[in-house]
Parts: C-alpha cells; structure tokens; sequence
C-alpha cells in the first residue's frame, strides 16, 4: 500500500488535486475536507493515500491526514457504499465529524449525500456500528499497549492506567501516549 505522498501541489479543485513527485505527476481523488484544508499550488503538501484498483482503472485517493484516510477504508467494508459514496461521506467533515453524524444516527444529514437515500442511510448506519465498535476496540488496544510499556519500564499499573487515562487524547498512538505520559511523570 502507498502510505503517503508528499509532492509540490501543481494544480487542485474541489475533486481531485495534482501533486508532482520526482518528475511523475498524480492525480489524487480528495474529499472537500481535505481540499479546504490544501496550501496553495506550488507549495509541499503530504496527503495519505488510498489506492483503489477496479475493472476501470487505478484511482488514487488522498486525505490531508492519517485520521481521515483510515476511517475511509474502514467505510469501504460497507456494503452498497463504494468508493464514491465513502468519499461523498467527507463533504460533511473529517473523521471525527463523520464520527459524531454515525454516532447520533443522524439519517437526515446522510441523506444530503448525492446517491444516499433513507434506505441507505438507515443501512450505513447499522453497518457502521459494527465498524464504530472494532475502531473502540483499537483505542482500547492502543492504551492497553501504553500501559503494558509503562509497566515494563517499571511503573505501577495503576498508576499506569490513570495517567493513560488523564492524557489519552482522540487519535494517539501508543507511542502518543507514552511521550505525554513520560513528560507528565516527568514533571513531577
């Protein structure tokens, strides 16, 4: 997989962006969250990226952070949502964004999507709480794995785990985590 691409901005529009790397120039599909959030062209800009291989071709998708591309693939599972549809669902926001909306089963928000009717919508949303409860169970493991080098570097679990909790932030990493952890214990 292409984890990223970081490249001079050549040219971008609401759909899709140009980025040159190395003299080859790549056409990159972004959702309105990422190109509201694009320097200006001929400025360096990182996108993480998704490829999708089809009967039609290869089409490179790419999102202005880790965050947002990875909850993308996750929507993909999905049934009945494509690609289109996945990216269509970042008009409304970033990942957190799309979060929230799936969380509080708003229908009529995700029916403001081109081709995402009541069925559809009432179909991503029961889909997704399977997708919502296995990125739970990420977290949970990123502050489990946390934990377990804290206690190997010789803490208490409990404090371990209290400390995991006072600074877990969305969206850290283990090695997140363990850096505000040690800054705090640090500091005392």
């Amino acid at each position: 997989m292409l984890h990223s691409l970081q490249g001079k901005l050549i040219y971008k529009e609401l759909s899709f962006c140009l980025v040159e790397n190395s003299g080859f120039v790549f056409k990159i599909f972004i959702p309105l969250s990422t190109y509201q959030n694009l320097p200006e062209p001929g400025e360096i800009v990182n996108l993480f990226t998704y490829i999708n291989i089809s009967k039609t071709g290869v089409e490179l998708y790419g999102f202005i952070n880790e965050e947002d591309r990875d909850l993308f693939i996750k929507l993909l599972k999905v049934p009945g949502l494509g690609v289109k549809g996945a990216l269509h669902l970042f008009t409304l926001g970033n990942a957190e964004k799309v979060k929230e909306i799936i969380k509080n089963e708003d229908v009529s928000l995700l029916t403001t999507i081109p081709g995402v009717g009541k069925k559809k919508a009432i179909r991503i949303l029961a889909e997704f709480k399977g997708i919502v409860k296995e990125i739970k169970e990420e977290k949970k493991e990123e502050k489990k794995q946390a934990i377990k080098a804290l206690v190997n570097l010789g803490m208490k679990r409990k404090e371990a785990e209290r400390l995991v909790r006072e600074v877990y932030e969305e969206g850290d990493k283990p090695e997140d985590i363990l850096k505000k952890v040690l800054q705090k214990f640090k500091g005392k």
